[in-house]
């Protein structure tokens, strides 16, 4: 990735992950809350699921489209979430 400043620019490289280090968390968990739960919504809370709720417990889903079935998908993919 390039990254331009004005006249100069300079490349900016990723570190390569250590598998020998230690993976402990730098802090405390990030509480998340989604706002939106169609398709991008679901994509994100998909996406936290896969980090674990000891990384980034969601603990709140708003959505204006509220319906039996929409909320039973929240649920599913979220169930640590209160309706």
């Amino acid at each position: 990735m390039v990254l331009a400043l004005g006249s100069s620019a300079r490349e900016l490289r990723a570190e390569t992950a250590d598998p020998k280090k230690d993976d402990k968390k730098a802090g405390p968990p990030v509480r998340v809350a989604v706002i939106g739960a169609s398709f991008q919504g679901r994509n994100i809370m998909t996406s936290l699921a896969k980090m674990g709720a000891e990384s980034a417990p969601v603990v709140a889903v708003c959505d204006s489209f509220n319906t039996p079935a929409f909320q039973r998908k929240v649920t599913a993919l979220m169930p640590s979430v209160a309706s």
